[in-house]
């Protein structure tokens, strides 16, 4: 139940009122595709399968816990 109200609150803050289609910043060509969203949920980093404990990655995490 959590999951489904912060996805009603994402689509509630974009403005999307019926999705009968997937937003086009969530369409991706990869499977897995691995998304990072802001507090704001806005997303900051799409990539497909994701190497959790690259510099890149925990650098970006660590930027988005402190802000």
């Amino acid at each position: 139940m959590m999951i489904q109200k912060k996805v009603e609150k994402f689509i509630f803050n974009k403005g999307y009122s019926q999705l009968t289609e997937a937003p086009k910043d969530l369409l991706s060509n990869s499977l897995p595709t691995t998304y990072i969203f802001n507090k704001e949920g806005e997303i900051v980093d799409k990539t497909g399968d994701a190497d959790w404990n690259s510099d890149k990655v925990r650098s970006l995490l660590d930027k988005l816990i402190v802000n």
